[in-house]
This record gives structure tokens, C-alpha cells and sequence, in this order.
């Protein structure tokens, strides 16, 4: 069935509805006024929107679509608000590497300790904004207090948190800001923020 059809089957029907209310078979006449006048209103509307979409099918269709797709488009873009921590740590690595910043030897050098660097960098990171995760079973982000950090460890490239001696993990899917990750790494760009550290070590 194309548009054109729907519109014409909606018209009917609205004027179909109209009439009953106007002038109510058997079955309808037992109604009160006020449920009638309902039916009435209800015809009228349906008959007017279909018209509407006979007249101006590409207005109407445009519009209905771009209606339909707003909240799904909506909920993705707060989806893309956040950046996974073990991408996040991976970029926040990669920049710095390039620049020869100390953050990034000192993530080469934990390396070698054992410590992966999206680890080193997941740790950082929390030092400096907001980290966002999913207490299971929970499918809601939300922000996890700096706290909690001293109370067990990053696993999984960042991607979850363990407490200290626990198998299954606190949080999941643990995020970042795409905003806040971009003000953390030009932060620690700034030569006065470098790690005034010895990592040679």
C-alpha cells in the first residue's frame, strides 16, 4: 500500500466516523452525547490529517518521517557523548606518544612492569574528569566517585573495574565525555602539567 492509498483509506475512515457521530446507527445511538461527539472529533481529525497528506503528500511525509526518527537520533547522540575507556586511553596515549610527552613514557615504562598502558592511561584519566560506568545490572550510565578508585583496579583495557579481590566487576562499559577526554589530553599537553617523575626506573 502506497502513501497515496493510506491517505484516500484514512479520509474515509474519518469521514465514516464523522457520519456515525453525526447520525449513530443502532448500536451507537445508546451512547451519551458527550462519547458521540468524541467519535465526531476523532473522524474529523483523521479525515483532516489524510487530507492534508493527499494534498501535500511530500511536506506530509517528510515531516511524519523526520518526527519518527527524532528521539531514536536523539538517544544516539547522547550515546556518542561518550567515548569507551579503552579507546579513550588509547587516544589520550596515542597524542601524547607523538608529542614525546611524559605521560606517555611513564606509560611505556608501567608497560614494562606489566601495567598496559590503556590501564596506566584509564588511571589518569580518572585523576582528571568525570569517568562514567554501569553498576551491573544496570544499563544506566552513571558517575562513578573518585573514591572508588582506591578500592580495586581498572581490567579489560579500562572497560570495567574490580574491587580489590573480586571476580565480578563493579562497573562496566566505562566512559568518558568525548569533551572532557579532549580538555584532559590538551591539558597534559601543557608542558606544565608533565610528570616531574623519574620512570627510568
Amino acid at each position: 500500500m502506497d502513501n497515496k492509498q493510506s491517505a484516500e483509506i484514512g479520509m474515509a475512515a474519518g469521514f465514516g466516523l464523522a457520519a456515525m457521530a453525526q447520525f449513530p446507527p443502532s448500536f451507537l445511538s445508546d451512547l451519551p452525547e458527550w462519547s458521540r461527539q468524541g467519535i465526531g472529533g476523532i473522524g474529523l481529525g483523521l479525515f483532516g490529517v489524510s487530507l492534508v497528506a493527499l494534498i501535500k503528500p511530500n511536506w506530509f511525509w517528510r515531516f511524519r518521517g523526520a518526527s519518527a526518527q527524532t528521539a531514536p537520533e536523539e538517544a544516539r547522540k547522547n550515546d556518542d557523548d561518550f567515548v569507551p575507556m579503552p579507546e579513550a586511553a588509547a587516544r589520550a596515549y596515542g597524542e601524547l606518544r607523538a608529542i614525546g610527552s611524559s605521560w606517555a613514557n611513564a606509560a611505556d615504562s608501567f608497560a614494562q612492569r606489566g601495567v598496559r598502558e590503556n590501564i596506566y592511561f584509564a588511571g589518569a584519566l580518572g585523576g582528571e574528569v568525570p569517568i562514567y560506568g554501569k553498576h551491573p545490572p544496570s544499563r544506566i550510565y552513571e558517575v562513578i566517585d573518585s573514591d572508588e578508585f582506591k578500592r580495586g583496579v581498572f581490567a579489560d583495557d579500562g572497560a570495567t573495574f574490580h574491587y580489590h579481590g573480586e571476580k565480578n566487576p563493579q562497573y562496566v562499559e566505562i566512559a568518558v565525555k568525548n569533551s572532557d577526554l579532549m580538555s584532559a589530553i590538551e591539558k597534559m599537553k601543557d608542558p606544565q602539567y608533565d610528570l616531574d617523575v623519574d620512570v627510568s626506573r
